[in-house]
């Protein structure tokens, strides 16, 4: 997931593909997107129209939670 042109973007690929900004799928209009993770937080905020969203989830897996 990111932000390209006004736009959050999804691609899905191989790590070791060379894709361009655009090559991805556009998901819904969006100005800002920031993500950051710290002891199996992830926190995200995401900006449109002048509002801001924002959530903070503890990601688990069957094996315990995630670095």
């Amino acid at each position: 997931l990111y932000c390209y042109e006004g736009n959050l973007m999804e691609v899905f690929c191989s790590a070791d593909l060379e894709l361009l900004p655009e090559d991805g799928q556009v998901i819904m209009p969006l100005h800002e997107l920031n993500l950051s993770m710290e002891k199996g937080l992830l926190s995200f905020s995401c900006e449109i129209d002048g509002a801001t969203a924002e959530s903070t989830v503890f990601l688990q897996s069957g094996k315990g939670a995630m670095k």
